[in-house]
């Protein structure tokens, strides 16, 4: 009878129970307006109410018997049982994943472990308060209570914070205030800028007529170059719009163009290429990821494969579930099947506690595999049946659990060539390739390699020292011409390399020598070779002696010969001895 489970811990407490007082009992906890859950002393869950049900999406008729972590998806739970350890717990928020619909819920919880008259443990009670929206009404009021006090107590602090520089001018384009960026980027002091002409301070003429409002209701955008002491440009955009405050004054924006920036218009979920061939590879994840088809993607090792799997998550249907990825490659024989389909307690030694495998993880989701090919050949016939039948079972266990994710494969092989070599399956193959996606390799785009250069310099895990790194063109030309055997993952290590060097303006002899000495790949560019490059000019030293040389000692008209600055100049010296 339903009541059954409380049989047990209310007799251990109160004696003897009736029939009617279980029935009793049983009215009252289901009527609770929270949750209610009865664990024995080896965690196993002895009953759950009805709200509780509700709440977490475990079945009464299914979660007896299991370990709690195992009915309740809570991860606090799952690395550390408090009420086991502490005994007694008091408003504890926990997060809560429902076991249907994986809904996140925040619950406020209070346990008690209940003990018989000899102090043994009977069972561990937990009652808990969905205040999910209590939370997100919290998490909101105090987001608007700090946006408040940063209005009032610490505007320049934002404004000194923002990337781009900010100023407010008069109809006329003088400056009545300006942020310390905007300072910064015009190199003047706020007591210089203010009531100066902002276009002026720019070095440029006003580009529209006199009698024209400085900001149309729909506002304005420039173009601007900014120049340094030294002469360097910096491409930007000034933003000017009217806004109804003090007057109605117009609020300049000037932001500098950087190569994260220009590279974001040419950036598909993190594809950043300006090439036909990635251009169609877009197109076809923008249409694939719209159907529920396996995919199989086929590239170069470095060339990008699991950027594209996240792509066409990200466009699918799919793209609010989890994504998950396994690579094949790094598990041996039944190891993979239990990456896969997860364990029950006890299915092999070091098997202590059941464990959900990614097919299950992933949930409605979207599984990568990476390195597909490296799946045993034994074990491919099991994972093709899975695909089949849309369902599997864990290892050691028996029940079949519902197969939802997608499947999206990668290799680094050609995959035919691999069933034609009788090392994988022609069924499985044709399974898992039913939208096959290409990825070119670097030494095919190399038009690319100029943008990819900017935005992983401007990357901060990439250039942790966040230095302003420049390449000469004879650099440049080089990196076009390399053959990028480890393709984009090769070139962001090989930026990340040259961000370490010494100078900030990186030439072509100061590239790594599997660069320098290789010859040019195929259908690439030639790479032009630098203009002081002769037998009797082969170091660094070498050709700042020659330029100092024809420049007569001229330091300044020996850093333009070498096509850099002063500053740099110098350090060169100083480092190579020159005097």
């Amino acid at each position: 009878m339903p009541s059954a489970p409380l049989a047990g811990p209310l007799a251990s407490v109160v004696g003897e129970v009736t029939e009617e007082q279980l029935r009793f009992w049983q009215s009252v906890v289901d009527t609770m307006n929270g949750g209610l859950m009865l664990v024995d002393a080896d965690r196993r869950v002895i009953y759950l109410n009805r709200k509780a049900e509700e709440l977490t999406g475990a079945r009464v008729g299914e979660a007896p018997g299991a370990l709690c972590t195992d009915a309740i998806n809570c991860p606090q739970c799952s690395c550390r049982c408090r009420l086991f350890e502490e005994g007694d717990l008091e408003g504890v928020e926990v997060t809560i994943y429902h076991a249907a619909t994986r809904r996140q819920r925040t619950l406020l919880k209070n346990a008690r472990l209940l003990r018989d008259a000899d102090g043994k443990i009977v069972c561990g009670i937990e009652t808990f308060q969905d205040i999910s929206g209590e939370v997100a009404e919290r998490t909101e009021a105090k987001r608007t209570m700090q946006l408040l006090f940063a209005e009032k107590n610490e505007k320049e602090a934002l404004l000194a914070a923002l990337p781009e520089g900010v100023c407010a001018l008069d109809e006329a384009g003088r400056v009545l205030r300006l942020s310390p960026r905007m300072a910064e980027l015009l190199d003047l002091s706020p007591a210089a800028a203010i009531g100066s002409d902002l276009f002026e301070l720019l070095g440029i003429a006003r580009p529209w007529a006199a009698g024209e409002p400085l900001a149309p209701p729909e506002g304005r955008c420039l173009g601007v170059t900014l120049r340094d002491v030294e002469g360097a440009s910096t491409p930007a955009v000034l933003s000017l719009r009217a806004v109804p405050y003090r007057d109605d004054e117009v609020v300049g924006i000037l932001r500098v163009v950087s190569p994260t920036s220009t590279s974001a218009r040419r950036s598909f979920h993190g594809i950043l290429s300006e090439a036909p061939s990635m251009a169609a590879l877009v197109r076809l994840v923008e249409s694939a990821g719209a159907s529920d088809s396996p995919i199989l993607i086929e590239g170069e090792s470095g060339t990008g494969k699991e950027l594209v799997a996240r792509a066409i998550h990200a466009v699918s249907a799919r793209r609010e579930e989890p994504f998950h990825a396994v690579n094949c490659a790094t598990f041996q024989g039944s190891l993979l099947l239990s990456e896969l389909f997860g364990h029950e307690r006890g299915a092999f030694t070091g098997a202590y506690r059941t464990a959900r495998g990614k097919l299950e993880l992933a949930g409605a989701g979207t599984l990568f595999l990476d390195e597909v090919s490296q799946i045993p050949l034994h074990y491919q016939g099991v994972l093709l049946r899975v695909l089949e039948e849309r369902s599997f079972e864990r290892v050691g266990g028996s029940q079949r659990i519902p197969l939802h994710a997608r499947i999206v494969s990668a290799t680094n092989e050609r995959l035919a060539e691999a069933v034609r070599a009788g090392r994988f399956r022609e069924d499985l193959f044709y399974r898992l390739r039913v939208v096959p996606i290409w990825v070119p390799p670097l030494r095919e785009r190399a038009c690319d390699i100029d943008l990819l250069v900017d935005y992983f310099i401007a990357h901060p895990a990439v250039n942790l020292k966040k230095k302003p790194l420049r390449l000469t063109e004879a650099a440049r030309q080089r990196l076009r011409a390399h053959a990028w055997p480890g393709n984009v993952r090769e070139l962001r290590n090989l930026v990340e390399f040259l961000c370490f060097l010494p100078d900030e303006l990186v030439d072509v002899t100061e590239l790594p020598a599997d660069v320098l000495t290789e010859h040019p790949a195929a259908g690439a560019p030639a790479a032009q070779a630098p203009p002081s490059a002769s037998p009797e000019l082969d170091s660094p030293r070498a050709r700042l002696v020659a330029a100092l040389e024809r420049a007569g000692g001229a330091r300044t008209e020996a850093a333009r010969l070498l096509g850099i600055d002063r500053t740099t100049l110098w350090r060169r010296m100083r480092r190579l001895g020159v005097r």
